[in-house]
């Protein structure tokens, strides 16, 4: 979002951006698994970021690669990678495996989730 600037304002953009973002959430629908029981249509998984502090530094510091990071760390917080979100959802039943890979971001953390837990 800060490169749509001009390179000269992108250090104050990010200043701006840290100090009045609340919170981040994307979400994939995804096909429930078991039509057959009932279940119909589509099932929501959810990444969560919310700016607490360390956050706001991140994005101020334009270190927005290890945002991720802190997403994984943040569960406290209320934050959830689309990959936890996708595991919880496989092994709970309503979504196939098939169905969650193809819509991870990052299916080896994905297949590590759902070995896990």
């Amino acid at each position: 979002m800060v490169d749509v600037f001009p390179p000269e304002a992108t250090d104050q953009i990010r200043v701006q951006l840290s100090g009045s973002l609340v919170a981040v959430f994307s979400q994939t629908l995804c096909r429930r698994q078991n039509p057959s029981e009932g279940q119909f249509g589509r099932v929501m998984a959810q990444e969560i970021l919310i700016n607490t502090p360390a956050t706001a530094n991140l994005i101020r510091e334009g270190k927005t690669a290890q945002l991720y990071s802190q997403i994984q760390t943040g569960g406290e917080q209320g934050m959830q990678t689309l990959e936890k979100a996708l595991a919880n959802l496989v092994l709970n039943g309503d979504v196939s495996r098939a169905e969650a890979m193809g819509k991870a971001s990052k299916p080896g953390e994905l297949q590590r989730l759902i070995g896990e837990i």
